[in-house]
């Protein structure tokens, strides 16, 4: 038994979604020591702000890190460590952070266009998108079904 733990050893096999992970839980402490003004002001994406204010454009950004709490953080992360690593293995780490940041872009423009009255936060576009790739990934000959249900 000893032999087999000598060899054991925790290897990191997706740094962008551990990364991001850490980065979302960061910004979830500093949320809960400001009293959710922090997440208000930087990491939310409010529908309602001009187009032409640069900082809403940020928020298209930054709204994917900032989650209403620690139950929306925890769900949102789980489903992130499952799928996130087999995403950046197939597609690689670059391509990995472009497209949740086309996730997260997309999101906000189109909340933006057909909800003006509302806003979004937290990684669930993320999630989505990962859930659909992973449906996809090792597609050969056509749609799955279990896509379609």
């Amino acid at each position: 038994m000893k032999k087999n733990l000598k060899h054991f050893k925790i290897v990191n096999n997706s740094p962008v979604i551990i990364g991001f992970v850490v980065i979302c839980c960061i910004v979830q402490l500093i949320n809960t020591l400001t009293g959710g003004r922090s997440t208000n002001m930087f990491f939310s994406c409010s529908f309602s702000s001009s187009w032409k204010n640069p900082f809403t454009w940020l928020t298209y950004i930054t709204f994917g890190v900032g989650h209403a709490s620690w139950e929306h953080l925890f769900g949102n992360m789980s489903y992130l460590l499952l799928l996130g690593p087999l995403i950046e293995e197939k597609y690689g780490s670059l391509d990995t952070i472009l497209i949740m940041m086309a996730s997260t872009i997309s999101t906000g423009i189109i909340g933006h266009i057909f909800f003006p009255s509302s806003g979004v936060v937290g990684a669930s576009g993320i999630v989505f998108t990962f859930l659909i790739l992973a449906s996809i990934t090792s597609v050969k000959d056509g749609i799955p079904l279990t896509l379609i249900l």
